[in-house]
């Protein structure tokens, strides 16, 4: 549930027009993909807003409009993108597993822009800075997987209230230090080849060896350790 001032990130799997109002109307923002079947209007001029035109003609994009149906107040955003990574999108579309649906001409040159919609007024974030935070849902989605996959946060076993509530701020803290030791790893590395690991790489590489770690840090032989644990 979003609360006044909350800043909801949202991917196109999630992007529902009702939502986007009930975030709204409590005070809250948004940001999201544009879905390109979306009907956008202009809104100074109430007129259907021809987007790929204005984008072949201006480059980018950064408008007050209103959104579907409902013609929800919102500003989009577009931004070019690199053409690698616009020939990578149209490659993807194109090789979709679905193939009841087809990529048209349209949403293909759609795809060399980075299109966002969003409630926050362009005083507060520039077009740039748009881009910039919507980046920052991958990295959150990147955080968690790693917290879920290599950590194992969501394991909670049974036990004690005492015991669950200290096991979860062991955890906590963990992942807190890890993630700092991470970024500071990365930015020692800097970007000489080969490039440092990613987060990924780096959680699953220390959930694979934690107990070889936790050995080596109290100084305990190897194999007398795994000897203990298997007379244990």
């Amino acid at each position: 549930v979003a609360h006044a001032g909350d800043l909801v990130l949202r991917d196109l799997g999630y992007f529902v027009l009702a939502t986007f109002q009930q975030i709204a109307h409590v005070g809250a923002f948004f940001l999201s993909r544009l879905r390109l079947d979306t009907n956008l209007r202009d809104a100074r001029t109430g007129q259907p807003l021809d987007l790929l035109g204005t984008l072949q003609r201006q480059g980018h994009l950064d408008r007050q409009v209103w959104l579907g149906e409902a013609q929800l107040p919102v500003r989009v955003v577009a931004v070019k993108l690199p053409a690698a990574v616009a020939a990578e999108r149209r490659r993807k579309a194109k090789q979709n597993r679905d193939q009841r649906w087809q990529p048209s001409a349209r949403h293909l040159a759609l795809l060399g822009w980075a299109i966002f919609v969003t409630n926050v007024a362009r005083e507060i974030w520039s077009a740039k800075t748009v881009a910039q935070v919507y980046g920052l849902r991958w990295r959150i989605e990147t955080i968690f997987k790693a917290w879920k996959s290599h950590f194992r946060l969501t394991e909670v076993p049974g036990g004690a209230a005492a015991q669950l509530e200290a096991m979860i701020y062991a955890r906590l803290i963990f992942v807190t230090v890890f993630a700092q030791t991470c970024a500071g790893a990365a930015a020692y590395a800097g970007h000489a080849p080969p490039p440092p690991p990613s987060l990924l790489q780096w959680a699953g590489l220390i959930g694979d060896f934690f107990l070889v770690l936790c050995l080596e840090a109290w100084r305990r032989p190897l194999h007398a350790s795994f000897g203990r644990q298997l007379d244990y």
